[in-house]
């Protein structure tokens, strides 16, 4: 069975969750860097709120922009590594696994109607 694999950007950094779903990176790695970062972000994010200062907004401002930054790295790591995974496979005349690559990153097609709710 074909698993979509969600990239860690398109997380809720609020309520960001470890899934133990297959990545395309070491799950050890990116999701505790992610957590880590994100744990120290709301904590910044509650000192601003509970005391609203110049320095703790400057510190949280500061840390959601490096926070920011090295998810938009992390975006660009993954989605290049998918580049090239394509490209080998597009040049191997591999179409099954071109699909499915670019199926992780766009997510599954929705096909058919939605249902109509009953007017009983």
């Amino acid at each position: 069975m074909l698993q979509i694999i969600t990239p860690p950007w398109k997380h809720d950094g609020v309520n960001f969750e470890i899934s133990s779903s297959p990545l395309p990176w070491k799950p050890s790695e990116a999701h505790a860097d992610i957590s880590n970062l994100l744990v120290e972000k709301n904590g910044l994010h509650k000192a601003y709120m509970d005391l609203w200062t110049d320095a703790t907004k400057a510190a949280f401002v500061r840390f959601r922009r490096l926070v920011q930054q090295r998810l938009r790295e992390m975006q660009d790591a993954w989605m290049t590594r998918k580049v090239v995974e394509i490209q080998g496979n597009a040049d191997r005349n591999e179409m099954k696994n071109v699909f499915k690559a670019i199926k992780a990153i766009y997510g599954p097609c929705i096909k058919g109607n939605a249902t109509l709710l009953s007017s009983e």
